[in-house]
């Protein structure tokens, strides 16, 4: 009796012990979260202070122009959701269609082939995805639009699609917070013109890809330097919210499923 009562008290010490260490870990995440916020506000604040919040509603992105300095995001925040969502309207349809095939139509043996193939999609690098576009896609857009470049919206979306393609239902919302964030791949393939697009075969630049190019080269400390950080943050929030939305997706999902 002594034995199984103390064989019960180890059981529930290490159920306690698993449960401390889960939360522990919540809390590092949460603490990890509220410090990415805090860092890029605190960086992003000199510049809105120097310049307002409406230099930063302005559509073009010229902050070195030697005849007048302009700060404006618009246009990189209309080029980032014009490649996304260009992307999503690419990648649910065929990736919801790709899974009810591979669930209901295809055989087993074309299910094992095919199904792993699709995953690895998920593990390829972004420079990789980028350079076909750069170098296969790029050429074939031009030729079929007739436009002098394939380095445009429309290259970007197909390529991010291609990359988001193992998602359904919530990760259509989490496919949509990678195209937002994606770096490497728009950079190699939209044409980075920091200029508000009108169509899709207009090259854009994403506010991932400014980041990237430019604070590398910015004085830091200088009202550029902050300015990238105002987009970090506005980058930050916008996939942010789509990733909460996600989970209140699936959480409502999960529980209209019991």
């Amino acid at each position: 009796m002594i034995k199984i009562q103390k064989r019960k008290l180890a059981i529930r010490l290490k159920e306690k012990a698993i449960e401390k260490f889960f939360l522990l870990n919540g809390l590092f995440a949460i603490l990890v979260l509220a410090g990415i916020f805090v860092l890029l506000l605190a960086e992003a604040w000199p510049a809105v202070k120097a310049l307002g919040v409406k230099a930063f509603a302005a559509s073009r992105w010229e902050p070195t122009s030697p005849v007048r300095e302009t700060h404006g995001i618009l246009a990189l925040l209309v080029g980032t959701m014009m490649v996304s969502i260009g992307a999503m309207v690419i990648a649910v349809p065929l990736g919801i269609a790709t899974a009810a095939w591979l669930a209901d139509v295809a055989n087993h043996r074309v299910r094992e082939i095919v199904k792993p193939v699709i995953e690895i999609l998920a593990a390829i690098p972004s420079v990789v995805v980028g350079f076909l576009g750069l170098v296969v896609l790029s050429p074939l857009l031009a030729k079929l639009f007739n436009t002098s470049s394939g380095l445009n919206a429309i290259n970007g979306s197909i390529l991010l699609a291609v990359m988001a393609l193992s998602g359904i239902i919530a990760a259509v919302m989490l496919g949509m917070g990678r195209a937002i964030g994606e770096t490497m791949t728009v950079l190699m393939v939209c044409g980075n013109a920091a200029a508000m697009p009108h169509s899709y075969l207009d090259p854009v630049r994403t506010m991932t890809a400014t980041i990237a190019i430019e604070l590398g080269e910015t004085v830091q400390g200088s009202t550029h330097y902050h300015s990238l950080f105002v987009i970090a943050f506005v980058l930050f929030v916008i996939t942010f919210i789509f990733n909460l939305i996600s989970d209140m997706v699936l959480q409502r999902y999960q529980k209209v499923m019991r």
